[in-house]
């Protein structure tokens, strides 16, 4: 029997909760026999879920928020490099203030917003980093 499974004689309940790592197909054999006849079923399992190296876009728009609650106007900070940590994906946030990271790893990830290259906000004060776990 595959790992995480279990088979209760008494009540004839079979019982399987895949794991991650048990994506796929399988085939189990069941066989019963009482001394005089014997019997046997095959039954076929597939698990669906995310293979590994499965990949996703990450996108989105990096706004001036101290701006936003003073005059209520979205201002883009333009020119600062999101990426995420230790997987070589950047981006460089554009006039808009908008990115795109393509084909990044669907696991979860350290977002890095890198300010320091980043126009300055419209009072000349320059804008602070931060990382966050997705």
């Amino acid at each position: 029997m595959p790992a995480n499974s279990s088979f209760n004689a008494a009540t004839g309940l079979y019982k399987y909760t895949p794991d991650e790592t048990q994506i796929g197909s399988l085939t189990i054999t069941f066989a019963v026999g009482d001394g005089q006849l014997t019997d046997q079923e095959t039954l076929s399992i597939t698990v669906q879920g995310s293979q590994d190296g499965d990949v996703t876009v990450l996108s989105g728009r990096v706004l001036d928020a101290n701006d936003f609650v003073a005059s209520g106007q979205e201002t883009p900070i333009v020119g600062a490099v999101i990426s995420l940590l230790g997987t070589g994906f950047t981006a460089t946030t554009d006039n808009n203030g908008e990115f795109v990271l393509t084909n990044t790893p669907a696991d979860s990830q350290i977002r890095d917003i890198n300010s320091s290259t980043a126009a300055p906000a419209p009072d000349g004060s320059l804008y602070a980093g931060f990382r966050k776990k997705y």
